[in-house]
């Protein structure tokens, strides 16, 4: 488990370098800032199935940048369902926290059942929205 673990936030981070995400901002407090989720692509657990092939949970990661492009400690960051379709969808671990070193995160868990769910992310007075899907699992026919 903790080998997936290490791989995951390995694989994050080099997707988080690879990518150039739009940083948006600039907030009332000079803040810029970029959210992403990975993977965006959840399944509803399955005891037949690998969490590693059909994931069940993933990282939501807020970079937050001051008005010196320097990343930004101490910055509030919310994040909350943007429409009742995220019922019974996604579990967040926190509504709120702030940065350490320009960054912050929050899990996310599949909840009971499949959908798509929007998720807002504020950073003062600037929102930025991100979709998470969650699938049935696989049957047998379909592997």
């Amino acid at each position: 488990m903790r080998r997936i673990i290490l791989l995951l936030l390995w694989s994050v981070g080099l997707w988080s370098c690879a990518g150039t995400g739009r940083y948006l901002g600039s907030t009332t407090h000079g803040y810029a800032f970029h959210a992403s989720v990975f993977p965006s692509d959840l399944y509803v657990p399955s005891d037949l199935l690998s969490p590693q092939e059909f994931p069940t949970s993933a990282m939501l990661l807020v970079h937050v940048h001051d008005v010196h492009r320097a990343p930004a400690t101490g910055a509030p960051v919310m994040v909350q369902f943007a429409g009742s379709e995220c019922q019974g969808v996604i579990r967040l671990s926190a509504q709120q926290a702030v940065t350490a070193q320009g960054r912050t995160s929050f899990s996310l868990r599949t909840a009971d059942t499949s959908g798509a769910c929007r998720l807002a992310v504020r950073v003062g007075d600037v929102t930025q929205e991100l979709w998470v899907s969650v699938s049935p699992p696989a049957s047998r026919g379909d592997e």
